[in-house]
C-alpha cells in the first residue's frame, strides 16, 4: 500500500480515493511539526484545484511534481496561488509580510543574513 492510499484510509471517508483537509493537515504537521498550521491549510487549498475540499491522488501528485521538479514558471504560478488568499488574482504586500513572518518564525534561516524573503516587496 502506497503512502497516499494510507492517507486515504485515514481520511474521514475511509476507503475513498481522496484525502480530506483534516487528514492532510494532521499528516503534514506530524511530519513537519514546526510548520504553522496555516501553511498546511494553504498547501491543501492550493493543491485542491477543483475546490471540492478533497485532495485526489492526481492533485497530490501534480502538487508534489511542481514543487520538486517544476520549471520556474510552474513554481511561480504555484506560489502565486498559495499566497492569493482571496483567490482574486491579487497578492497584497500585507499578505506577503504575514507569510514572511510565519516562515521566519519557523525557518532555519531566521538568524542568517542571506534570508531575503522580502526582496521583491522592498524594491
Amino acid at each position: 500500500e502506497n503512502g497516499f492510499s494510507r492517507l486515504c484510509s485515514s481520511s474521514s471517508a475511509s476507503g475513498s480515493d481522496w484525502v480530506d483537509e483534516d487528514t492532510f493537515q494532521y499528516f503534514l504537521l506530524s511530519e513537519f511539526p514546526c510548520m504553522p498550521s496555516v501553511l498546511a491549510k494553504r498547501l491543501f487549498l492550493t493543491w485542491d484545484v477543483d475546490n471540492n475540499s478533497k485532495l485526489a491522488f492526481s492533485e497530490f501528485l501534480c502538487g508534489l511534481c511542481i514543487i520538486t521538479r517544476g520549471n520556474a514558471e510552474e513554481r511561480l504560478e504555484f506560489l502565486f496561488r498559495f499566497y492569493d488568499l482571496g483567490e482574486q488574482g491579487v497578492i497584497t504586500k500585507d499578505t506577503l509580510l504575514r507569510f514572511d513572518e510565519l516562515v521566519r518564525e519557523t525557518s532555519s534561516y531566521k538568524n542568517e543574513d542571506h534570508w531575503t524573503g522580502l526582496a521583491m516587496v522592498e524594491e
